[in-house]
């Protein structure tokens, strides 16, 4: 008889655990997840995505007033596979390392300046991205169009859009067909820019005995309005 009871125990239990296992396993939640957006777009630079100033030679730098160099011309292209209204801004890689004196020599306000690094806690130089002065003209699925900005994320827009500012979310830029301010829908948008790189005083950078990198990052991003 005790045989019996214990036995009969141990089923219990083992019926028991075994239905709290099942009851465990017959829920679980599925997540799905994805973006809507108007179409897929791409941004690529010309040239690699590089402006390279080559070697500076210190001895050509002023100890007095920044050095500016001759700028550069790039361009980027955003490409999607549907007309889309899009516009971009920017974001500083090196931010907080932008040279003041450079960056007022270059164009006197700060919020268009990105830097290109600092050694020994000393900013090296400056340098704008500037949309206006280049030798091309910004085409959208092969017409010339309009510069716009926005300063309040797209609720309204100016003309003439023309140094990228750097880190401003609120700041966009786009393109609209000549004389309104309205964004148009494009596939093909390219856009001309132009770089200038200012140095500041050898008076406020490291000794001049060393190697010292220009080592500037802006990231471009594409905004879907």
């Amino acid at each position: 008889m005790n045989t019996t009871i214990r036995n009969t125990a141990l089923a219990s239990i083992l019926f028991a655990a075994a239905s709290g296992a099942a009851f465990a396993a017959e829920t679980a939640d599925l997540s799905v997840k994805g973006v809507i957006r108007p179409a897929a777009c791409n941004v690529t630079f010309a040239g690699g995505a590089i402006v390279d100033f080559g070697t500076i030679v210190a001895s050509t730098l002023s100890a007095t007033a920044p050095t500016i160099l001759p700028s550069k011309e790039t361009s980027f292209t955003i490409s999607c596979d549907a007309a889309t209204k899009v516009g971009w801004n920017t974001v500083d890689g090196r931010a907080g390392t932008a040279n003041t004196a450079a960056g007022q020599a270059i164009f006197n306000n700060s919020t268009a300046w990105f830097g290109v690094g600092s050694v020994s806690g000393k900013n090296i130089g400056t340098y704008t991205i500037d949309m206006r002065g280049t030798s091309q003209t910004q085409t959208a699925d092969g017409t010339n169009v309009d510069r716009i900005n926005s300063h309040d994320s797209g609720a309204t827009w100016a003309n003439n859009a023309s140094l990228a500012t750097t880190n401003d979310a609120a700041r966009v830029m786009s393109w609209a067909p000549t004389g309104t301010l309205i964004p148009g829908s494009y596939k093909n948008i390219t856009q001309p820019l132009k770089i200038t790189l200012g140095i500041g005083r050898t008076s406020e950078l490291p000794a001049l005995t060393q190697e010292i990198p220009i080592d500037g990052v802006a990231t471009l991003m594409v905004k879907y309005l």
